[in-house]
């Protein structure tokens, strides 16, 4: 027999080599349910210590899920900045997790995602940095872009090119082309996100239909990130133009990380109120002047920390290496009008697509996503971002090696 990390859960095995999973009461309350209240303080105690979570999610029950979200989030906003950038990603890939047990959560559990990888992406960005003057560290070249970025003189510019006059003298953000190249894919992300999320504007407004990661719309931080990100992107470009974010557009004239620049500020601007039909009207052309690639945002539920453990009666019998079809939950897919899905497999880490059968690569046990098993990286920039998530999935889920049948 034995507990699990954080006892919610018993493993035992049998004279047979059969496994038994029990799903126990609270510790304080031996034999009553679990509440949110000490689900939340289990929750917060993996967070701090790295422990794997799932046991966790075992015991609780749908109509729970969202008030332990916002205790979470009530008490991961008190804590000091530092503190919750250090934690961040395990809050996120936690409420992710918890949201995914909804058969309705993977809107939310899709923002979490967005947002996570948005936040991972910015810090790599800005890791490349490095200040020309080690002797004058008031403000780092992360602290300083963020400066110019909020300053009253380009908080409501929406012209990235006036911007950008601003760090052409600055060789705080100048990087080595070649490190710029390797960093092409996440630069594609990034693009490939802001083009998503303002394309789907007009239908969360007007047809009230959500997408997940569309919640970010309402983030002023997480916009304000993206809106740095894009005159970081267009000023590498002019030192390396191959690193620019690539797509099919319908004339080879229009600058697209120009327009959604422009949109992205209008879209901040109108934080906290309606936004104005022009912008809507603009939005609404893009997937006409831009084809809108299909984002794979870590949506998908797999085994009992899916929405398929509440909706079967107990006890669940399993076979080693045979998953039940009790146990398979999809969502009903949602696209973006004018947008194409690639039937390919796409790594969810390196953000590229990795053909329609690849002979071997990794899969989450959480959410399914895969991953390329070794890349010989490119730079120390690509090094690091490949260990990031090399021990777990962006979702905090352990990686499986999967081997091609063909």
């Amino acid at each position: 027999m034995q507990l699990t990390w954080t006892g919610c859960a018993l493993l035992t095995i049998d004279s047979l080599s059969q496994l038994y999973l029990y799903r126990l009461s609270p510790i304080t309350d031996p034999g009553g349910p679990v509440s949110p209240n000490y689900a939340v303080t289990l929750l917060e105690y993996c967070m701090m210590t790295g422990v794997d979570w799932w046991d966790i999610l075992i015991g609780l029950k749908p109509g729970m899920i969202e008030s332990i979200s916002d205790k979470m989030s009530d008490t991961f906003n008190r804590q000091p900045p530092a503190l919750q950038q250090y934690y961040l990603s395990r809050f996120l890939a936690i409420k992710m997790t918890i949201y995914r047990c909804l058969s309705t959560g993977h809107f939310k559990a899709g923002d979490c995602y967005s947002l996570l990888m948005l936040n991972a992406i910015a810090n790599c960005f800005k890791s490349v940095l490095r200040p020309t003057d080690l002797s004058s560290l008031d403000k780092g070249p992360a602290e300083n872009l963020t400066a110019i970025m909020t300053s009253k003189q380009h908080s409501e510019t929406t012209d990235v090119d006036k911007v950008i006059l601003n760090f052409e003298k600055n060789k705080e953000f100048c990087v080595e082309p070649a490190t710029l190249q390797s960093l092409q894919q996440l630069i594609q992300w990034v693009a490939n996100f802001t083009l998503y999320l303002l394309a789907s504007l007009p239908q969360q407004y007007h047809n009230m239909i959500r997408f997940p990661g569309g919640g970010l719309l309402a983030d002023h931080k997480a916009l304000s990130s993206l809106r740095e990100l894009l005159v970081v992107i267009r000023f590498w470009g002019l030192i390396r133009h191959t690193c620019l974010p690539v797509f099919t557009k319908t004339s080879e004239n229009l600058d697209v990380v120009s327009l959604l620049f422009k949109l992205l500020t209008r879209t901040l601007l109108c934080q906290g109120s309606e936004p104005d039909e022009n912008l809507l009207d603009e939005c609404c052309l893009l997937p006409s002047q831009v084809l809108v690639p299909k984002l794979y945002l870590a949506t998908e539920a797999a085994g009992v920390t899916s929405p398929s453990l509440a909706l079967n009666p107990l006890p669940l019998s399993f076979e080693y290496k045979c998953e039940p079809e009790f146990m398979q939950f999809t969502h009903e897919p949602i696209m973006l009008e004018g947008s194409i899905p690639a039937f390919q497999k796409y790594d969810i880490v390196r953000h590229i697509y990795m053909g329609s059968n690849p002979s071997i690569y990794k899969q989450c046990t959480r959410c399914s996503s895969v991953s390329m098993v070794k890349v010989s990286p490119k730079s120390s920039a690509t090094r690091a971002w490949d260990q990031r998530w090399a021990r777990a999935c962006p979702c905090g889920g352990h990686w499986k090696l999967v081997k091609s049948s063909t």
